[in-house]
């Protein structure tokens, strides 16, 4: 790859071109799979044939490199990653419902912060979550996927509760700020 579509910045194309972290196959495959519901079937046989037609294990640690090749592949599409991040939190309540009884929005949250530290290489959110009322703020640095897709992530939460609110990256790390992608979250 010479340039990453969805960066947004020359800094942030050296960034995704040069990132040696490690992601579960989980995160891969919900983006495969946002591609192929989204894009449809054909799109994502491409990106698989392009990968050499990898198979993914979601408890398996896989190069970033490939989460960033297909979320390469989904822009170039023109897909939205706000659409592709909605499906995820969803998927995986659908998967694991006895992981979110008795929960709230803002406990799931913690549950967003424990798979950015456990699922991935490049560790958590940093500061943790801060919350205030009806509003929760969460800071990205140095992460490999799309900001855009935070948000979906976020907006796809508030619907496996059923709640209401805005999602919003109030500031960004590729765009300048020195504390990473903001994303704050108002519950209804």
């Amino acid at each position: 790859m010479a340039s990453v579509s969805f960066a947004k910045s020359p800094e942030h194309d050296r960034f995704l071109l040069e990132f040696e972290g490690e992601i579960r196959g989980r995160y891969i495959l919900a983006v495969l799979a946002g591609a192929g519901v989204l894009g449809g079937p054909d799109l994502r046989k491409q990106i698989e044939d392009e990968l050499a037609n990898p198979t993914y294990l979601p408890d398996t640690m896989y190069s970033a490199r490939e989460y960033i090749f297909v979320c390469d592949r989904a822009a170039r599409a023109g897909l939205s990653f706000v659409r592709i991040g909605e499906l995820i939190f969803p998927a995986y309540k659908r998967a694991h419902p006895d992981l979110f009884a008795g929960k709230t929005v803002f406990d799931a949250l913690g549950m967003l912060e424990y798979a950015y530290r456990t699922e991935t290489s490049w560790g958590g959110m940093s500061p943790p979550r801060q919350i205030h009322g009806n509003r929760a703020v969460l800071y990205r640095k140095s992460q490999p996927a799309p900001c855009d897709m935070g948000i979906g992530v976020l907006q796809g939460l508030l619907k496996c509760f059923d709640a209401t609110g805005t999602v919003a990256e109030t500031d960004c790390e590729w765009s300048g700020s020195k504390s990473g992608c903001c994303l704050e979250v108002v519950v209804d």
